[in-house]
């Protein structure tokens, strides 16, 4: 994200109150939020794994993958705090980004598929309904972030451009 264009309007926003401290009370909550819905798609998953009777290196895998897609989807969250990234530009707008996930894929693949990883990490293949699984887990974060911006802004009747959001003001 360090080479993401700043927001519109950047420049029109009051700065940061010198006494604020670094982690917000938004900070904390988003904190919490993004955490709990990655756990709780993570330990689901990892019960459906085991109630399938697959083994705890399935399970482990599951886990993992669910994880990293948690945290693929959550990074083009993040690109912008405030406002829907359901967009062209924010979805596909930074190319850095882009690469990133790419190889991010890349190596979770050689994780799940290449058998020196299996010896290594004790990860398993995973099969395509896998996927489906933990791919729904990551678009249930996705969503429920950009839901949670909506309701952010709709409550403080703000738009994404006027000053910072924070559950403060």
């Amino acid at each position: 994200l360090a080479f993401e264009a700043p927001e519109p309007n950047i420049m029109q926003r009051a700065p940061r109150p010198p006494d604020e401290p670094l982690f917000t009370g938004f900070f904390v909550w988003r904190l919490i939020f993004v955490s709990v819905l990655m756990m709780g798609g993570a330990l689901t998953l990892f019960f459906l794994s085991l109630n399938a009777d697959n083994d705890m290196n399935h399970a482990r895998t599951m886990v993992v993958n669910t994880i990293v897609l948690c945290e693929v989807v959550y990074l083009i969250n993040s690109r912008w705090l405030h406002r829907s990234v359901l967009s062209w530009e924010g979805l596909f707008g930074n190319r850095v980004a882009l690469l990133t996930i790419l190889v991010t894929l890349m190596l979770q693949a050689a994780f799940i598929y290449w058998p020196p990883m299996h010896t290594i990490f004790g990860s398993a293949p995973l099969s395509f309904s896998d996927w489906v699984l933990t791919c729904t887990a990551a678009l249930v974060l996705f969503f429920a972030i950009e839901i949670e911006k909506g309701l952010r802004q709709h409550a403080t009747g703000r738009t994404p451009h006027d000053r910072r959001v924070s559950w403060e003001s």
